[in-house]
């Protein structure tokens, strides 16, 4: 669901995108970030009280691109921190995201829901790596 921001005269809404590009050093390395933004669309439902914005990605070579709504609002507090281990770190599913600090969730000023902006950080990792990285980024 794309995100359409009012503006300040309230007479039109509008929408961002951001493109990021990754040039990766391998094929095999872009194969596996393709893989991952592809189990991620597929899961993007599936994080709880974190949303995953609306995006499209594709390869050429060895170069890894996507393009995503782009979400305004601010870093999530430290507070809001409860929120990504629950539905990250605790996860079930092995396929989660792998970024833990907190300037890759934003609060949308719109929905007050929290986004998750790093797409590509995204992979099935185990519960005790997550941990770690948890307990280092955090």
């Amino acid at each position: 669901m794309t995100v359409y921001y009012l503006n300040n005269d309230k007479n039109m809404t509008m929408s961002f995108t951001l493109k990021k590009e990754i040039k990766c050093i391998t094929i095999d390395l872009a194969n596996k970030i393709i893989n991952s933004l592809s189990e991620l669309k597929d899961k993007k439902e599936t994080f709880g009280k974190i949303c995953i914005p609306d995006f499209t990605y594709g390869i050429n070579e060895n170069i890894v691109w996507y393009e995503s709504d782009y979400i305004k609002g601010d870093i999530i507090k430290s507070e809001d921190l409860d929120v990504v281990w629950n539905e990250c770190v605790l996860r079930k599913d092995t396929f989660t995201l792998m970024n833990y600090h907190r300037q890759n969730y934003i609060r949308c000023y719109n929905s007050k829901k929290i986004y998750y902006i790093d797409l590509n950080d995204c992979r099935h990792a185990p519960f005790e790596e997550r941990m770690e990285k948890w307990y280092k980024h955090t």
